[in-house]
């Protein structure tokens, strides 16, 4: 499942997971957010995914002083980035949070919302299988997966380095020997 989220002035990302094959659905949510999740409840209860895009590393902690119990986790790779993580309570759900930079201008906060994501769990498949993709101004593709990390999909071709001619090459005049 591909969904596409942007933030102001950000490229336009693609957040793409492979999502389990029952009971899970996805959503976009206001232009910045991407959601998957498990089918059951209202829209605010069941467990979720949530994947925001930001233009600066400002906005992680925007809501901090909201949130209860707040406690420092450890890292983990998504895409291939290495995140930040902590958790802490809000609005009555647990929370894990983990956010990182893909490039200057474009940052992703994945909050994780009553949802088991330990090792085989259908919640750690959906992060393990995330990329983000975008185009930077300047036309180069990115692409931010778990195998490869940051990957320019127009790599600039390389400039050869100069040969020598032997027109080029020159040899230094022999010099006289000092007379004795």
């Amino acid at each position: 499942v591909s969904m596409q989220i942007q933030r102001f002035s950000n490229p336009l990302v693609t957040v793409t997971v492979e999502m389990p094959t029952e009971g899970w659905m996805s959503r976009n949510f206001g232009s910045n957010r991407a959601d998957f999740c498990e089918e059951r409840g209202n829209s605010s209860s069941y467990p979720q995914i949530t994947v925001n895009v930001w233009d600066n590393a400002e906005m992680f902690d925007f809501y901090l002083d909201k949130y209860e119990n707040v406690q420092a986790e450890p890292s983990r790779v998504i895409a291939g980035v290495e995140m930040e993580a902590r958790s802490y309570r809000h609005q009555g759900f647990d929370t894990v949070e983990y956010h990182g930079k893909l490039t200057d201008d474009v940052y992703i906060m994945i909050q994780v919302k009553d949802l088991d994501i330990s090792d085989g769990t259908q919640g750690c498949n959906v992060l393990d299988t995330m990329c983000f993709s975008f185009t930077e101004p300047d036309g180069t593709e990115m692409v931010f997966n778990g195998s490869a990390g940051e990957l320019p999909l127009s790599l600039p071709t390389p400039t050869p380095e100069p040969t020598a001619t032997p027109e080029a090459t020159s040899t230094p005049e022999p010099t006289a020997a000092p007379e004795p």
